[in-house]
């Protein structure tokens, strides 16, 4: 979907539960801190909004909301970690060690076309909503206001009356 500056994104919902990865960790570790380590198990939907990404985390011990405006999601990339596919972003969980973000990693670990769509997606709102796009917003804001101020010296010119050629000083 390519957005102009005037348009708005429709809301769009993926499950981005990374259940393939759950039941491994059910299987492998179903006594070890890993099975029950809070946002391991359960269900995470990734919401895009028209201004901001939410990423709820669900599980039986932990509940967890990461709201972020498309300016502050940082770098959006698509990550290989061993056979699986997935993404990261500042929506993404924090690694414990050496900083970073996890990876989010949905479904049966390679779906591909749903990471791509995800990344795709993310960087285009980014684009239009992030700081590039307010920036853009911003420049085509003073665009029109130099087109108003030229009407109206126009009007006033049609209408003879002369314009102030010194800017008024407050007076304190």
């Amino acid at each position: 979907m390519q957005a102009q500056s005037g348009d708005t994104f429709e809301k769009k919902t993926y499950d981005v539960t990374d259940t393939y990865c759950q039941y491994c960790l059910i299987i492998t570790c179903p006594l070890t801190w890993a099975a029950i380590c809070p946002g391991v198990l359960g269900k995470k939907i990734l919401v895009l909004e028209e201004e901001e990404a939410i990423l709820t985390q669900d599980c039986c011990i932990y509940h967890s909301v990461a709201n972020r405006p498309y300016g502050e999601l940082g770098s959006v990339e698509r990550e290989n970690v061993c056979c699986f596919v997935g993404f990261t972003s500042n929506l993404s969980p924090t690694k414990s060690e050496g900083g970073g973000q996890a990876a989010i990693i949905p479904g049966n670990c390679c779906e591909t076309a749903l990471v791509n769509e995800i990344v795709e997606e993310l960087k285009n709102r980014m684009k239009h909503r992030g700081d590039t796009g307010q920036i853009r917003r911003a420049e085509e804001n003073l665009q029109e206001i130099r087109h108003l101020h030229a009407k109206i010296d126009a009007v006033m010119e049609h209408l003879n009356i002369p314009a102030v050629q010194t800017p008024m000083e407050m007076k304190r």
